[in-house]
């Protein structure tokens, strides 16, 4: 695992990413801080559907001190991957911030669930 660590108090909100995506534009979601990936493409990762799954995503927010409060949860690339990180998310720290696309008005906008 090699995420970069980043203080998030110098900072302001994050954007949490499951993995770049090279066929989206992120500019708009930019705008709500610092793009941070959990995985990077190609990285090896325990299978979607098992407990060491769950426990490295964890561990990944964890080593980047993911706040809740503050930061982002980006709805960008494969639908199976994102629905279980966020359901992992939602499970662990109750209330998440979601930036969702908006095909209508062309931007990322917040959603918290």
């Amino acid at each position: 695992m090699n995420l970069k660590k980043i203080n998030p108090n110098i900072m302001g909100a994050r954007v949490f990413s499951y993995e770049p995506q090279d066929k989206f534009d992120l500019g708009n979601a930019e705008g709500f801080g610092q793009i941070v990936y959990l995985y990077k493409n190609k990285e090896a990762r325990p299978n979607l559907f098992s407990k060491a799954f769950v426990d490295d995503v964890l561990d990944r927010l964890e080593i980047s001190e993911f706040n809740p409060d503050k930061d982002y949860f980006l709805i960008v690339g494969g639908l199976t991957p994102l629905v279980l990180i966020a359901s992992i998310m939602a499970k662990e720290y109750r209330d998440i911030k979601l930036l969702v696309f908006n095909m209508v008005a062309r931007l990322y906008e917040k959603v918290v669930i």
